[in-house]
């Protein structure tokens, strides 16, 4: 309100409606928005940058590995380790360090809002003692939190 206030009358003018403490666009009665991901990509311009990658360090995202290294069906773990490392050395080479993001469920933050909505759509499953040579029957096992942090770790 202050930047926009230029002058004393308009200042009357801005609580002619209700204040919200958040803005209302962006939630609704059950919580925050979905967005389309793909529309923030109209914003940004293309620039053809030639760069040097001789001396670089690649941070990723360990929940975009889950989705990029395909996991066959009644496989053991040992392999589907091989596969995250192969996939990161073949895109990356060998300076890629991957991060999980380490939200607490005490944090009051929309990850882990969202990564509530996401569990709770998908039946829980019980815990798993993971091994390097057991078989993995589905991704459900991410559905469990304790599960999915055991994985992480094993990775």
């Amino acid at each position: 309100m202050s930047i926009t206030k230029s002058f004393e009358d308009e200042f009357q003018t801005l609580f002619k409606y209700e204040l919200a403490p958040y803005p209302l666009s962006l939630f609704y009665a059950i919580g925050m928005r979905k967005t389309q991901k793909s529309a923030i990509y109209d914003c940004f311009q293309f620039v053809n940058l030639e760069i040097d990658n001789t001396n670089t360090t690649y941070i990723i995202d360990g929940g975009y590995l889950l989705h990029r290294v395909v996991q066959d069906r009644e496989e053991i773990f040992d392999a589907i380790f091989e596969k995250y490392v192969h996939y990161v050395h073949r895109h990356f080479g060998h300076n890629g360090i991957i991060v999980f993001d380490g939200y607490s469920d005490y944090t009051k933050n929309t990850k882990v809002a969202e990564q509530h909505l996401r569990t709770t759509k998908i039946s829980s499953s019980s815990d798993v003692l993971f091994d390097r040579f057991m078989t993995v029957p589905t991704n459900r096992q991410h559905a469990n939190t304790h599960n999915k942090s055991l994985h992480f770790n094993a990775i």
